[in-house]
C-alpha cells in the first residue's frame, strides 16, 4: 500500500511567496522613485557655477526636475 502525503499548506505558501515577491518589487520601485526625487531636488539647489562644473545648464536642470518622480 502506498501512502500519499497531502500538503494543503503548499498552495498558501506559493500564494504567500508571490505576494512577498510583489511587495519587494513595489518597495524597490518606491525606494528608486524616492531617490530620484531627492537627487532632482538636490540638483535644483546647485548654483550656476556648480552646474557648469558638472556640465549642466539651468535649462537641463529644469527639464530634469519637470519629470515625474516615477519617471527615469
Amino acid at each position: 500500500m502506498t501512502r500519499t502525503l497531502k500538503l494543503p499548506f503548499i498552495r498558501g505558501a506559493v500564494w504567500l511567496h508571490s505576494v512577498g515577491v510583489l511587495l519587494r518589487a513595489a518597495f524597490r520601485r518606491f525606494v528608486l522613485a524616492s531617490e530620484r526625487y531627492r537627487q532632482r531636488r538636490h540638483l535644483d539647489e546647485l548654483d550656476d557655477h556648480q552646474l557648469a562644473d558638472v556640465g549642466l545648464t539651468r535649462r537641463d536642470v529644469a527639464r530634469e526636475c519637470a519629470k515625474p518622480f516615477w519617471g527615469a
